[in-house]
């Protein structure tokens, strides 16, 4: 383990509902090396069994006990923490535990799976994301990955209900970004609006909801940066959130994010009761990244197999989106949330000159700041102190692998 010693003067303030304020003034020293490889699999050196070689996976998430769930072949291959086989489940199709080929598994914390059908889906080597509509269906499945039901977003007569409150209809839904169960009977959901909300000037804005046998309770509203009409895939901002053992939520939303130049940048992450009841801050000093002149400028590009209008059509959006990064100048402070139990690894857009992105880790029980390291790739998951990753298939001819990576202890202040 190696530091890399940087004399920085760090704010960290803690709320607790209250207006208590602490200040803690420190050093930081990112730590470096902190990743020892354990093991690799997926390929035909590991895997006995042919049906659990990895094709083509696009999706990984891994439980509380160790077992890697990975999206593959229209299906969901099971293996242990030690790379073993262990269970092949679900396939393409409409009935019972069947699912699109578009789709994505979302683990709760008790380890019920709910498997999502999309509308479109996207992919990068450390995280996936969904669109679903109302037309859309789900599986949820037991820990153990025993099929349970099949559902539509639409037949939610308790989400028809909630919507009748802010006066919404179906016409208003843009979208289910993510859905975890907690057990058979509550979930907690991320859904996109695309009107303006009763009494609000927002017209894109997402909000989080708790959904048990008897009501859905709304626990955050917060404005859309990346306008899914606009700006698409260009990061100008997200919602981060994730589900705690302890039935909490933590979250991060770029909308709170501060730059200033005298008394630092700090983003905040919370942690909020299903209740609604609870709300717990701490707040972080942030060194701001600049977009680059590529992202804030919109040089003309003409394509011979475009037609003039559609030409013009997609300079004005190149135009709209480089407006959008003049107007926000810096990166969101935060690219990827990643949770193992109750610590948080928030991997910034801070990197060294080796590449390694600057990854602040927080003990989310004892709410406070740990360290910040250095890691080298954005993991698909950190889980029980060890980091999971694809290997680069894709620029190679093997087979794809899955890497496990040994986290230092250090990196969780022991």
């Amino acid at each position: 383990m190696k530091r890399f010693r940087i004399s920085l003067l760090v704010l960290l303030l803690f709320f607790n509902c209250s207006s208590d304020v602490e200040v803690q003034i420190a050093e930081i020293v990112p730590l470096t090396d902190a990743l020892t490889f354990e093991l690799s699999f997926g390929d035909e050196k590991t895997v006995t069994k042919d049906e659990f070689l990895l094709a083509d996976p696009r999706m990984m998430i891994v439980s509380s006990n160790g077992d890697i769930l990975i999206g593959d072949e229209d299906r969901i291959k099971v293996f242990d923490d030690n790379g073993k086989e262990k269970k092949i489940f679900g396939s393409v199709g409409e009935g019972p535990g069947e699912f699109s080929s578009s789709y994505a598994p979302y683990l709760g914390s008790e380890g019920h799976l709910i498997v999502v059908d999309a509308s479109a889906f996207g992919w990068s080597p450390s995280e996936y994301s969904i669109v679903s509509r109302l037309d859309n269906f789900y599986n949820l499945f037991s820990p153990d990955y025993t099929f349970i039901e099949k559902l539509r977003f639409r037949n939610s007569l308790r989400i028809k209900e909630y919507l009748k409150t802010k006066e919404l209809d179906v016409e208003n839904f843009y979208q289910v970004s993510k859905i975890i169960a907690i057990n058979t009977t509550e979930k907690v959901y991320e859904i996109a609006f695309k009107n303006k909300l009763t009494g609000s000037d927002i017209t894109n804005y997402a909000v989080i909801l708790y959904e048990n046998a008897d009501m859905v309770v709304p626990l955050l509203q917060t404005r859309l940066i990346n306008n899914p009409m606009e700006v698409g895939e260009y990061r100008l901002g997200e919602l981060h959130w994730e589900l705690l053992p302890d039935r909490r939520i933590i979250y991060l939303d770029a909308n709170e994010d501060t730059y200033k130049k005298r008394t630092g940048s700090f983003y905040t992450i919370h942690l909020i009761s299903l209740d609604g009841l609870e709300d717990k801050q701490i707040k972080h000093t942030f060194t701001p990244v600049e977009y680059p002149e590529s992202r804030t400028t919109a040089k003309k590009i003409t394509f011979g197999n475009f037609s003039n209008e559609d030409n013009e059509i997609f300079q004005r959006k190149r135009e709209r989106e480089a407006k959008a990064f003049r107007d926000k100048k810096y990166y969101p402070s935060i690219e990827r949330m990643k949770i193992d139990r109750y610590y948080a690894f928030m991997f910034t857009y801070n990197k060294n000159d080796d590449k390694e992105i600057l990854t602040d880790v927080f003990d989310i029980e004892a709410g406070k700041y740990i360290t910040s390291v250095y890691f080298p790739f954005i993991p698909a998951a950190i889980k029980n102190g060890y980091a999971y990753k694809f290997s680069n298939y894709m620029q190679t001819d093997e087979f794809p692998e899955i890497e496990i990576y040994k986290i230092d202890q250090m990196v969780y202040g022991k």
